[in-house]
């Protein structure tokens, strides 16, 4: 009995990650409202409310700034029945979300996707694609931001206090790293404990998208996972670090930085949009959906789809490649690696499952 308790969550988290599998092609040559407006909002409320409740509960007010960073974020996560962002997202009606299920019925919209042949798929609800800063991604990232992020930043908490690593300036430190490229594999850079820190928290992210958050579940290892994965481990550095934190502990209570409201533009980049950084799949599941891929060959080459990566291109600029992106590129460069070879960072194969591959197969079968 005890032993089933145990597995009991995890039983569900799995079934909760079977529940949705999102196609972000359906998404090309289509105009989607853009919803930061609205999720800025909730995101706000929600953090205000949980900084009120803390203030006001005399166990939880003795806690540190980032102690209670993880009572605060918890706002946005509900384990049991699915990830409250989530939930509000599929409930709220500003917010334009694709497939229009008004429209369509679930197996209807499996039919359009590159999904439709995959039988484990069909027992799945295909996932919403939303618009967030001018990125397209899935429903699912807002759930690895919120929750996964949430992992990410009490696993950093309990590994930097046993290995003894100052996260003082950490926040600023990843930041910095965004900004220009990592010269890996420098001993500089590799012996710096901040670092060893933080590859161990991306390493622990690796190897659950390949367990229970993704290729056992679904035989789909999301790099755009990972990426949202990272992005809400910021997030939660943010709340009190920085020179300009969303909120700090003064006079023995919790203030939040009014001059500072959470804005996502600041997460959310191009990285979480599969068709931008395509997934790997099993190549069994891969085979099935190739022909389908092909079938978007002539829309990849479209004046509107080389805008939207245009302009993709432009945000990563803007925004530089965050820390987690560049190691994960670092990983697939090792031939010897447990996680490269492991968990698909060196597989030649992914290459040959990005759309530039498939089409160019296309073209050279072409008359």
């Amino acid at each position: 009995m005890r032993t089933l308790v145990l597995l009991l969550p995890l039983i569900l988290h799995c079934m909760q990650a079977n529940a949705l599998e999102t196609d972000q092609y359906m998404v090309w040559g289509k105009d989607l409202k853009d919803s930061i407006t609205e999720l800025n909002i909730y995101y706000n409320q929600n953090f205000e409310r949980a900084v009120a409740r803390i203030n006001a509960d005399p166990i939880l007010i003795q806690k540190s700034c980032e102690d209670a960073t993880v009572d605060i974020l918890q706002e946005y996560h509900a384990f049991w029945w699915g990830e409250r962002i989530e939930n509000w997202i599929l409930d709220n009606a500003d917010i334009q979300k694709i497939p229009e299920y008004s429209s369509m019925s679930r197996m209807e919209a499996i039919s359009h996707s590159i999904y439709r042949d995959v039988f484990k798929f069909k027992a799945k609800i295909l996932g919403y694609n939303i618009r967030i800063s001018g990125v397209n991604l899935g429903i699912d990232k807002m759930g690895h931001f919120s929750s996964v992020g949430l992992s990410y930043y009490q696993r950093m908490l309990e590994v930097s206090r046993k290995m003894q690593v100052d996260t003082t300036d950490l926040l600023q430190y990843l930041n910095k790293l965004a900004r220009g490229a990592v010269a890996f594999p420098t001993q500089k850079v590799m012996k710096d404990k901040r670092l060893n820190l933080i590859n161990k928290i991306i390493g622990w992210g690796i190897h659950m998208e390949n367990w229970m958050w993704g290729y056992a579940v679904s035989d789909t290892f999301s790099y755009a996972d990972l990426e949202a994965n990272y992005q809400g481990l910021l997030l939660a550095l943010n709340v009190c670090g920085g020179p300009f934190p969303y909120m700090k502990k003064e006079n023995g209570i919790f203030i939040i930085n009014k001059q500072r409201p959470i804005d996502l533009s600041d997460y959310i980049n191009p990285l979480l949009d599969e068709s931008y950084n395509p997934s790997h799949y099993q190549k069994k599941i891969f085979r099935t959906i190739k022909p389908y891929l092909r079938e978007y060959c002539d829309l990849s080459r479209s004046d509107e789809v080389k805008s939207l990566f245009a302009d993709y291109d432009k945000l990563m600029q803007k925004s530089g490649h965050s820390y987690s992106s560049q190691y994960l590129d670092f990983l697939r460069t090792r031939t010897k690696n447990s996680n490269s070879a492991k968990y698909f960072l060196n597989d030649p194969t992914r290459a040959k499952q990005t759309m530039n591959f498939v089409c160019k197969e296309v073209t050279a079968q072409s008359p």
